[in-house]
Formats: C-alpha cells, structure tokens, sequence
C-alpha cells in the first residue's frame, strides 16, 4: 500500500525567513501523522532551497525544486 503524500509548492511567493516561519507553523501540524504512514514533499522557491535544506535536514522532509514536483508527483502515482 502506498503512503499518502502531503505535497506543498509555493514557487515565489515567499522570502527565505518567511519560507523559514511556514515550515515552523507546518511541521508541527504533520506530528500527529506517523511518518511512516505519510511522505511529506515541500517546493519551496529555488531562493529559499538552501536555508530551507539547512533548517529541515533533521526532519527528513524532501525538498525538491519547484519546477520538478509535478514530474516527481506524476512518477509517484503512475509507477
């Protein structure tokens, strides 16, 4: 059985700290789902690509590039 994915992708609609202050307010919302039970994908803007991978690298969380969620989410579900 596949898990469920919860996927964000904001492309340019947020600064670095504000990329920063979201995944503050998301990730304690994803605590109550058992990870094993979800993958949790976020597409921040390229901008923020690094400070967010610093920031989240003991969540586990996938970073990907916003212009490739659709090709990683169409992969996901048609494999």
């Amino acid at each position: 059985m596949r898990k469920p994915v919860i996927a964000g992708n904001w492309k340019m609609n947020m600064t670095c700290t504000e990329a920063i202050e979201y995944m503050d307010i998301l990730i304690p919302l994803l605590e109550d789902i058992p990870k094993r039970q979800r993958e949790v994908i976020i597409a921040p803007p390229f901008t923020a690509l690094h400070p967010l991978s610093e920031y989240l690298k003991d969540n586990k969380l996938k970073i990907y590039i916003a212009a490739t969620i659709a090709i990683m989410l169409s992969l996901y579900y048609f494999l």
